[in-house]
């Protein structure tokens, strides 16, 4: 009786009839399908059957030597005459009585002589009442054709297909003697891709390793079974050196087309389709070429380490040749688990293909080449670079302090670069303007660019007469046609002079200028800021708010700086929220930006826009929190003319706090800066501003009047920043009690029509408290409620009101219908803190200055209940 495992050859052989009349049958399938199993089974039969069983098979080491086949079956000499052919033919005959069976395994590697022989024999069979049954693997030969056709006369051939995997479980159960888990089952089904000697032998091991236990998957292997390894490496080593070399290349090196598989090995194009049948033929792929997985795991292991680096080595460099993309070779060779120096070199020219486009892809790339050969300090400046790219100024720093403290490291020049960027974008602007001047060589760009990104640093802290001659030096040394990116840091170097020494709009169209450049030209350097930002910056502090804004929104379509601005770029805008009274765009940046990513300098730009917000909605609590997270931060930044602006909101919000001694320190950092460069208008006259808001702040009277005439002082600019000059004297009358209504008006005017229509509002608005004439009270209240209802916010309440969290809009609806707090928080089970807390918070992001502005905006969109 056929045990289990033989069932599926019981049911291939059911329909032929041995007893009724003799049979020739002919049995075809690879290496490892059950040819051999079929035919012990066939010989049972007709053992069981009392009949008389021979055997012969084909030898491939004996492929030369004349009917070396039936050397044990005739009992033959060791080396019988090549004439003797006919002769043994009888001989065969004559050895089989009537219903014996004549059984050929391997008839594939039958020699010449012996296929001949058994076409004699096959011919004759039916006449002397003898069944005939060869087995041999998938042949084109015409020696093998002419030996099927014979064998297919009385029935077809029986063809080995893969097992299904319901037949793979059948023999998984035999094997274990137990139900086996169906997963289990399709996990070795589609491993050996239904190989039954394959299937066998992956079983065996796993069960051997402790992987199987009770039918089940107990633990992850490790690597293929000894087993399976040791069957492929006999049919590896059985292969001819073309087919061989073409399974390597398949296994090592998945998805290769066949030029560069031709090219890998020695077949050519002729030969491939011969070598691709002899690998199916050995049972170590399917008809289509597909390899199984436990043959391509079992072939690397089976391959030496010295065998793979050498062929990786030699795809890398015949990928190279034909002109692939980097990118597209490091893709092949990470699927092919490459390793090696050449292979290593490959992978760093694909991180530095996608350095500037995608550097989170060359940072895998950069690592993948570490972990398969490249020495770490070869890539250290490129993987900092990287980092650098995605925004990662810790990781970039440390990476490259690395290769400056070994002056013997490569790529000395790329990292002062990418350390100087990063140093700039944390606000470190003197540091990072020493470690530009410092680089004395590059391969990729000319030195003399690297002065250029000093000088706005330089400026930036004061250094002014260096900064001028570092400008006209790199000037000199470039004299010609340079890079877009060259020439975009040379306008920045002119815009940011200019800014000192000369008139805001020309320097904001230097800046301009370069933005337009920056997004036109190949980003082949890190930008330690981009233009777009330091020219909103200047625009933010010159009140050309529409500048800013529109170098922002270009920054943002463009995508400037890659990942490490973005930022950078989404902060600036917010800030530009606040300061042209836009409290939507303002919060939504808060909402936005990822606070744990923040640089310190990033950090500062985001506290100030919560301090401005709650500033100006007259939110206390809220600017005490952001003053006190700001506070933290301004101690780690040294003091530069980029972050005047922010140092001034939160110097004005520390005022009214009542800590401006704590923040004096900075304030007068920032008035040393501008002395040092010589008191330039731009910078100096914003300075001044401040100072009049912080005394504004703490109504000081004396203070107003010292620092509107400090402004006073300032000599004319022009352009937008004259109407503070106005505004500041009209805000002395008032504080004397004797103001010209209309003057001040004027002044208010003159601050809305620049985009500071809160400070225009406020400006009047204290004028009409001041007043003691109740009919120019009114007419004064009336123009700063015109002005209040001139802000975006209050244009826009619906859109701002819906941005309301479900808890504040029930709040909100409670507020509305004239609730205290008290009854408000019973409502809602909250304290009546809570409720003070989210009306602080509806107040802020509906951009209401009053209790009774928040209730105008809330009534517009909340019907009452």
């Amino acid at each position: 009786m056929a045990t289990p495992r033989r069932s599926r050859i019981h049911q291939l052989l059911s329909g032929v009839a041995w007893k009724d009349r003799p049979t020739r049958l002919g049995i075809v399938g690879p290496g490892g399908s059950g040819k051999t199993e079929a035919l012990d089974d066939i010989a049972e039969l007709f053992e069981d059957d009392g009949r008389g069983v021979s055997k012969a098979r084909g030898h491939r080491l004996e492929l030369d030597v004349p009917y070396a086949a039936f050397r044990q079956l005739l009992e033959l000499p060791h080396k019988p005459s090549a004439a003797a052919g006919l002769d043994l033919a009888e001989q065969i005959l004559a050895k089989l009585s009537r219903g014996d069976v004549l059984i050929i395994d391997d008839g594939q590697w039958l020699d010449p002589h012996s296929r001949r022989v058994v076409v004699a024999v096959a011919e004759r069979a039916a006449e002397q009442g003898l069944n005939v049954v060869v087995a041999h693997r998938p042949d084109s030969s015409p020696e093998i054709a002419v030996l099927d056709e014979v064998l297919g006369l009385d029935r077809p051939l029986v063809v080995l297909e893969p097992l299904t995997e319901e037949e793979v479980g059948g023999r998984m159960a035999s094997i274990l003697g137990a139900a086996v888990d169906e997963t289990l089952v399709a996990a070795v089904a589609a491993r050996t891709g239904g190989n039954l000697l394959l299937t066998d032998r992956l079983v065996e091991g796993w069960t051997a390793q402790g992987v199987i236990e009770d039918g089940r998957m107990k633990s992850t292997p490790d690597g293929p079974p000894h087993e399976v390894v040791e069957t492929v490496r006999s049919r590896l080593n059985q292969l001819d050196d073309q087919s061989r070399a073409v399974l390597i290349a398949g296994c090592l090196a998945p998805g290769l087309d066949d030029d560069l598989i031709t090219g890998l090995t020695t077949c050519g194009r002729d030969g491939l389709p011969g070598a691709v049948h002899a690998l199916f033929a050995a049972g170590l792929t399917d008809e289509e070429g597909t390899i199984a997985d436990i043959v391509i795991d079992a072939v690397e292991s089976a391959v030496g380490a010295a065998e793979r680096r050498a062929f990786h080595a030699r795809l890398a460099e015949m990928m190279t040749t034909r002109g692939l993309p980097p990118d597209e070779i490091a893709e092949h060779l990470i699927a092919a688990r490459a390793g090696g120096t050449a292979v290593a070199r490959a992978l760093v020219d694909a991180g530095d293909r996608k350095l500037v486009d995608d550097p989170v892809v060359a940072q895998a790339w950069y690592q993948r080449a570490v972990e398969v050969g490249a020495t770490p300090a070869d890539v250290a400046a490129r993987r900092a670079e990287a980092s650098a790219r995605v925004g990662d100024t810790s990781d970039a720093l440390i990476r490259a302090d690395r290769v400056l403290a070994d002056r013997n490291l490569p790529d000395q020049g790329r990292a002062k670069a990418v350390a100087a960027a990063a140093l700039a974008r944390r606000g470190l602007l003197g540091r990072a303007a020493d470690l530009y001047c410092s680089i004395t060589d590059d391969d990729r760009i000319p030195v003399a660019h690297y002065r250029l990104l000093a000088v706005p640093n330089l400026l930036a802290v004061g250094r002014g007469e260096e900064a001028r001659r570092l400008e006209a030096m790199a000037s000199e040394e470039l004299d010609g046609p340079a890079s877009l990116q060259v020439e975009a840091a040379a306008l920045v170097a002119r815009g940011a002079l200019e800014s000192i020494s000369g008139s805001a709009t020309t320097a904001l169209e230097y800046f301009v200028e370069a933005a337009e450049m920056v997004e036109g030209g190949a980003d082949v350097f890190i930008l330690p800021d981009s233009p777009h930002a330091l020219g909103a910056l200047v625009a933010c502090t010159a009140a050309e708010f529409p500048v800013a804004e529109h170098l922002l929104e270009r920054a943002r379509e463009n995508e400037v700086g890659g990942p490490g601005l973005v930022q950078r770029h989404r902060l600036l805008r917010g800030w530009t929220g606040v300061r042209t009274s836009r409290w939507a765009v303002a919060q939504g940046t808060l909402e936005e930006i990822d606070r744990a990513r923040l640089s310190a300098q990033e950090e500062l730009f985001a506290t100030a826009i919560e301090a401005g917000l709650a500033r100006r909605a007259g939110d206390l609590t809220s600017l005490a929190a952001a003053w006190h997270r700001a506070e933290s931060v301004l101690l780690r930044l040294p003091a530069s003319l980029f972050l005047s602006d922010v140092v001034g909101e939160l110097a004005v919000g520390a005022a009214r706090l009542g800590e401006w001694e704590r923040i004096v320190g900075k304030a007068r950092e920032l008035g040393d800066i501008v002395r040092a460069l010589g008191e330039p208008p731009l910078w100096t006259l914003p300075l001044r501003w401040t100072g009049l808001q912080a005394a504004i702040a703490i109504d000081d009277a004396d203070a107003v009047k010292r620092r509107a005439a400090e402004i006073q002082a300032v000599p004319p600019t022009g352009g937008r920043m004259s109407a503070l000059g106005p505004a500041a004297r009209a805000w002395v009358t008032v504080y004397d009690g004797a103001f010209d209504p209309y003057a001040v008006q004027v002044a208010a005017k003159g601050l809305h029509d620049v985009g500071l229509s809160w400070e225009a509002s406020r400006l009047v608005g204290q004028a009409a408290i001041r007043s003691s004439d109740s009919a120019v009270t009114r007419a004064l209240l009336e123009k700063a409620r015109d002005l209040k209802t001139a802000l975006p916010s209050a244009t826009s309440s619906s859109a701002t009101v819906s941005s309301l969290s479900e808890r504040e809009q029930e709040v909100a609806r409670f507020v509305v219908d004239g609730l205290t707090y008290k009854e408000i928080g019973a409502q809602l089970f909250i304290s009546p803190k809570t409720v003070e807390h989210h009306v602080a918070k509806i107040r802020q992001k509906v951009g209401a200055g009053t209790r009774a502005e928040m209730l105008a905006a809330l009534r517009d969109f909340l019907p009452s209940t």
